[in-house]
């Protein structure tokens, strides 16, 4: 059995994604959608002082919807408390699943501040959606 999991701080979800997500559960037990980094990333040790900087090549910033093989990530719940991953998927990789990652959208904003609420306002006043 697999599903699909949404975050609803992203209302501007498109039914393209969802397909792909649902597409990419076809061929792989783990699912994840997202965007390419465009922004330069850097690690950085606890003194703030950067320790290196990331190739954004290999990046993407995550976004729902995920899918899952309900089994497996019940399985991997049982010998790991959920409270320390940030996603769904993670919770399948800590079991050594892979991911697969799909195209999202950077229209997919995840609304956690004002200004994200004026963003969304805006991409749907102008029929971007």
């Amino acid at each position: 059995e697999k599903t699909l999991v949404h975050d609803g701080a992203r209302p501007l979800v498109s039914s393209d994604i969802i397909t792909r997500v649902a597409d990419g559960l076809e061929v792989s037990e783990s699912v994840t959608c997202g965007v390419k980094v465009v922004d330069t990333i850097k690690s950085v040790n606890e003194d703030s002082i950067v320790s290196k900087t990331l190739n954004r090549d290999f990046l993407y910033s995550i976004q729902t919807p995920q899918g899952v093989n309900v089994t497996k990530f019940k399985e991997s719940a049982k010998v790991n408390p959920l409270d320390i991953f940030t996603d769904d998927t993670s919770v399948l990789e800590a079991v050594g699943e892979k991911t697969l990652i799909v195209l999202g959208d950077r229209k997919n904003i995840k609304i956690t501040t004002p200004s994200d609420i004026a963003l969304a306002e805006a991409y749907i006043k102008e029929g971007e959606l």
